[in-house]
């Protein structure tokens, strides 16, 4: 399966996910310069490719602080979202508990912002 318009910029963006998965430094911009693509096409391949290879993005509070420098938020939007979950939870009757899925980043995101 191709990338189409995206196929331009499938190498970086494989070279991209591999240094995130061993946790390396990787420069995105410098990538997507040298791949000769624009900004907007290089993160439709990343998306593509993170599908095709059901990779999950995973989001920390931690890394919201510090894309925010609000490093005093990174403890209280853990202790905000594991209390959502615990009174969501509490009140759904068991088959209902298994569809909601707590590692969507919307959630974390939405414990950050209120903050």
């Amino acid at each position: 399966m191709g990338l189409g318009p995206s196929e331009i910029c499938k190498s970086a963006v494989c070279l991209e996910l591999a240094a995130s998965e061993k946790g390396c430094e990787f420069n995105r911009d410098r990538a997507i310069q040298l791949s000769g693509s624009s900004s907007k096409v290089y993160q439709v391949a990343m998306s593509t490719m993170r599908t095709m290879l059901n990779i999950k993005s995973s989001l920390t509070a931690k890394q919201l602080a510090v894309q925010f420098g609000c490093l005093r938020l990174e403890h209280p939007t853990i202790k905000l979202l594991d209390e959502y979950k615990r009174r969501v939870l509490s009140k759904l009757h068991e088959s209902r508990k298994k569809s909601i899925d707590f590692e969507n980043p919307v959630y974390l995101i939405a414990a950050f912002y209120i903050q």
